[in-house]
């Protein structure tokens, strides 16, 4: 039988609009309706972080949503950011990570190629797959890591994602891994420590879309070509007690799991 994913990536625009609710998906058509929602629609979540039987299906459709937008840009032939078919796609994602931000606005960002847009991909996809109210979505990701290391500070369960110190973290598929990428605008650099104080620092964050023996899969946007970049997947050594290799810490600090 096949996975969601390979459901959905074998279907036409025409076909989902098709399904119904005898449909053989129809248990996940919720799923792949999220794919092909209206541009300025907020999906409403079914999530309640103090139930845990309803994290699966949102952990299923954040990967199968990642997965879906990488296989998307380079079906397209490697689609890069300064492709006039991205311009729209990174609208969305522009929209999504400020709540309420007009779409001319959305979309001046999205032709802006000194703009980085990977915490508006995250945003995205956090938003698509329905977390609804218990995400900080936002243009940055130190804004959502900083809301994820106070909430697993105070054991907030009203949080869905809690930031955990990556080297004694096993990372989850549907975990977020985060980054320190200083600059020189935002010189300082972000540590599991300092991650819930008022920093303002540059990061970068992706999705875990698989875990295998030795190396987990991850997908992000805004990464590859510096000049030019895209939405990417690339794999990270995991150590023989299944946790992230040490050799990543130098920029790697912080994984981010929905609770506990």
């Amino acid at each position: 039988m096949k996975t969601i994913l390979e459901e959905i990536l074998n279907l036409n625009n025409h076909e989902i609009e098709s399904i119904s609710n005898n449909h053989e998906l129809s248990m996940n058509s919720r799923i792949v309706k999220l794919f092909h929602s209206n541009e300025n629609e907020y999906i409403q979540s079914e999530l309640d972080p103090k139930d845990t039987s309803t994290y699966q299906t949102f952990i299923d459709t954040v990967v199968a949503r990642a997965e879906w937008e990488w296989s998307h840009w380079w079906k397209k032939g490697q689609l890069k950011e300064n492709h006039q078919e991205a311009i729209p796609l990174l609208t969305d994602m522009w929209m999504t990570s400020s709540p309420g931000r007009s779409r001319s606005y959305a979309e001046t960002l999205a032709k802006n190629r000194k703009k980085p847009w990977s915490a508006a991909f995250i945003s995205f996809i956090m938003q698509r797959a329905g977390a609804g109210s218990y995400f900080l979505y936002a243009d940055m990701h130190w804004d959502y890591i900083k809301a994820a290391k106070i909430a697993a500070d105070k054991e907030n369960t009203n949080e869905l994602y809690w930031l955990r110190d990556v080297k004694n973290r096993k990372p989850l598929v549907g975990d977020i891994i985060c980054y320190s990428r200083p600059t020189d605008i935002f010189p300082r650099v972000l540590t599991f420590e300092n991650a819930g104080k008022n920093i303002r620092s540059s990061a970068h964050c992706d999705i875990v879309v698989k875990v295998n023996e030795k190396s987990i899969d991850v997908i992000g946007g805004n990464k590859g070509d510096k000049s030019n970049q895209s939405v990417a997947k690339e794999s990270l050594s995991l150590d023989n007690n299944g946790l992230i290799d040490k050799s990543y810490f130098k920029r790697l600090f912080g994984i981010m799991s929905v609770w506990p």
